[in-house]
């Protein structure tokens, strides 16, 4: 009998294939001027290009050279000026433009015919100077999320999913049949799980629905698995509302631009630029590590336990568990919205909140937080109640508690989560469990911070890997989907 249209072997050739039309392929772009002029490339009207001008280069700043090259891919002048206006102007990412030297582009008409130079020279007085973002890399991120896959929910779960959802050919009873799973396991969506249960119900506003039921249960989107899902969808409509929904769970938003080239229309890329410039390249909020963050107040528990100090590689690069984390906190830190709160609880023997409540999210809040976090230090054991005694104790309730760490607790874990109960109190405040084990794998870490999780109905995800420490090749993320 031949395979479904919607049968993952057939599915998972087909995204692959969508992927790499887009330009996803082993060897990628090194910087992230390459890869905003493989997208400029890539479309055929100007209103198209300055859709991905917009979304390409609101997380970085480039060179005058670069800005040249970028406005010669366009037809007209006044386009040309348009796209000199998006990158010159103040950023919502960086702060600045998206030009490092403004005042050093004064030959930036030359060879660019009919091109406003007295208009050009005054934007560019306006302009704030930009400086290079860094990025954890694409092939770092392709690991965790590998990694993270792993231990996300198993191909039969989803299956078992599957099979109650095709029972009905009622969009709400399919619906109800997600939201009862998602009740029972705290593990994560895969991108390609996402992709088949998409295409599994009928209307839009079903998929919107589901977009919004998992939108922090989804391990690490990167903008590659998007345009998958993207593929997956019939209609231009369907496909901005997705974007719309689950743009905020992609892990490298700095590489938004590709996602401009599925769209049909151009007035569908304009709209995707728009949506898609709310999202902060430098500070994405859906974190590799914690995951989508979410809450007014957010509470962070920090694991500084001597174990933090192990070492391993990612993307090329060392890290201790610690220094790796503490950047990630960084990152989660500058993504939260300013207008919302949180906190952050460093912990190892004992627990010690940075603010003795939640505080608004400011610069100074900020680097105080994170200040704080790196002077607690590491070393001491893991003592996973005092940590959660204090996030549940604060005079104002978190909606979101967020607990990271590397290891079993120091207490006995069925003490711990019979003292959740009394520390909730009735409230049901999620607690997102995030377990950090790389280079290896801690089963009994992973079963405490799973149970949590569950009991709690937060999400669990895990950082880790169950192959050999040594000599292990992770392919890219395009190339790791096996079904």
């Amino acid at each position: 009998m031949a395979a479904s249209p919607w049968h993952p072997a057939l599915l998972a050739a087909a995204v692959l294939q969508s992927a790499a039309s887009y330009g996803f392929q082993k060897d990628e772009p090194a910087t992230t001027f390459d890869k905003v002029m493989v997208s400029l490339k890539g479309e055929t009207f100007d209103e198209g290009k300055l859709a991905v001008l917009a979304t390409g280069t609101d997380s970085d700043a480039f060179d005058c050279l670069e800005i040249a090259k970028f406005l010669k891919q366009f037809t007209f002048s006044s386009e040309r000026l348009q796209a000199l206006t998006i990158v010159s102007q103040t950023k919502n990412c960086t702060g600045a433009s998206s030009i490092i030297k403004p005042d050093a582009c004064d030959a930036l008409a030359a060879g660019i015919d009919g091109f406003d130079k007295a208009t050009a020279d005054k934007l560019l007085e306006n302009a704030v100077p930009g400086v290079r973002a860094e990025f954890i890399s694409d092939g770092a991120i392709s690991e965790m999320v590998q990694l993270q896959e792993a231990t996300a929910l198993g191909s039969e779960a989803i299956e078992v999913l599957l099979s109650e959802m095709k029972k009905t050919i009622v969009a709400s009873e399919k619906l109800t049949s997600i939201e009862r799973f998602l009740q029972e396991t705290p593990k994560q969506f895969t991108a390609m799980q996402v992709t088949v249960l998409a295409r599994n119900l009928d209307f839009e506003s079903s998929r919107m629905d589901f977009a919004r039921m998992i939108r922090q249960r989804v391990v690490g989107l990167s903008c590659a698995n998007l345009l998958q899902i993207l593929d997956s969808l019939p209609f231009t409509d369907g496909k901005l509302q997705f974007i719309e929904e689950m743009s905020f769970n992609l892990v490298d938003p700095q590489n938004k631009h590709v996602l401009i080239a599925p769209l049909d229309f151009e007035r569908s890329k304009t709209a995707a630029a728009r949506i898609l410039g709310d999202i902060c390249g430098r500070s994405p909020p859906n974190n590799p590590t914690f995951g989508r963050v979410e809450g007014d107040p957010v509470i962070l528990i920090i694991d500084k336990s001597g174990s933090m100090t192990t070492r391993f590689e990612l993307g090329g690069k060392s890290y201790s568990r610690d220094e790796f984390c503490m950047q990630e906190l960084e990152a989660v830190l500058k993504g939260l919205l300013p207008t919302s709160r949180f906190n952050v609880i460093p912990f190892s023997t004992d627990a010690r909140p940075v603010f003795g409540d939640a505080v608004l999210v400011s610069e100074e809040n900020i680097n105080e937080a994170i200040a704080k976090t790196a002077d607690f230090g590491v070393g001491g054991s893991t003592n996973a109640y005092a940590a959660l005694k204090r996030a549940y104790g604060f005079a104002t309730s978190p909606q979101q508690i967020y607990f990271l760490s590397d290891g079993v607790p120091n207490q006995p874990t069925t003490n711990i989560l019979a003292a959740i109960d009394s520390f909730d109190n009735g409230r049901r405040i999620p607690v997102n469990s995030i377990v950090f084990a790389l280079p290896g794998y801690d089963e009994g870490a992973s079963k405490f911070m799973e149970s949590v999780a569950k009991k709690t109905g937060g999400f669990f995800r895990a950082v880790e890997s169950k192959l050999p420490a040594e000599g292990v090749t992770l392919t890219p993320i395009t190339d790791a989907i096996v079904v």
